[in-house]
């Protein structure tokens, strides 16, 4: 799945993908413990630096950092987002 996973000791039947950007990254999670809650994303990057990086928070705590901290947003995915970025429905969109 990821180029650099020698350094990576995790079984790959316990990562579950559960997004990819348009940019090619795949974002996962680790689901070595038996809580859901505490199940930390991987990111298996196409031109993230590292490739693979392992993150302690759950999905919705990952992605609210990921659109709202432009610091913590560089390195972890390919595509560039604006700095302030905002979710717009379906509805609002049309």
């Amino acid at each position: 799945m990821c180029r650099d996973g020698a350094d990576f000791d995790v079984d790959p039947e316990s990562i579950v993908a559960w997004a990819v950007t348009s940019g090619a990254d795949i974002y996962c999670w680790v689901t070595t413990d038996d809580d859901p809650d505490r199940w930390p994303v991987l990111i298996c990057g196409r031109h993230t630096n590292p490739e693979m990086q392992l993150h302690p928070l759950g999905m919705a705590e990952f992605l609210h950092r990921l659109l709202s901290d432009a610091v913590f947003r560089k390195g972890k995915i390919s595509i560039s987002l604006q700095d302030e970025v905002s979710f717009v429905n379906w509805r609002s969109e049309r």
